[in-house]
């Protein structure tokens, strides 16, 4: 796990509930043990352009853009 990307604070008005979210990057290592969904129903590996596809829950959405930059600046980097 690596640095923290973001923090979402979300209220989900007609539940009466909300949440706060921190957002990690994570880079899964050849060695690595493999992932689990831990407290979540399921999760699915995706590529940059393939993040749009999926419908995230509404706390969730404001981050997108932020893993989107950041998985672009990654690409880049690795690429010079």
């Amino acid at each position: 796990v690596g640095d923290c990307i973001d923090v979402v604070h979300h209220v989900y008005e007609e539940a009466e509930r909300e949440v706060i979210l921190i957002f990690f990057a994570c880079t899964l290592q050849v060695h690595s043990s493999p992932p689990r969904a831990l407290q979540v129903a399921e999760f699915v590996w995706v590529a940059p352009e393939q993040l749009g596809d999926y419908a995230l829950p509404p706390a969730d959405a404001p981050v997108l853009d932020r893993v989107r930059d950041l998985l672009r600046a990654s690409a880049h980097e690795a690429s010079t």
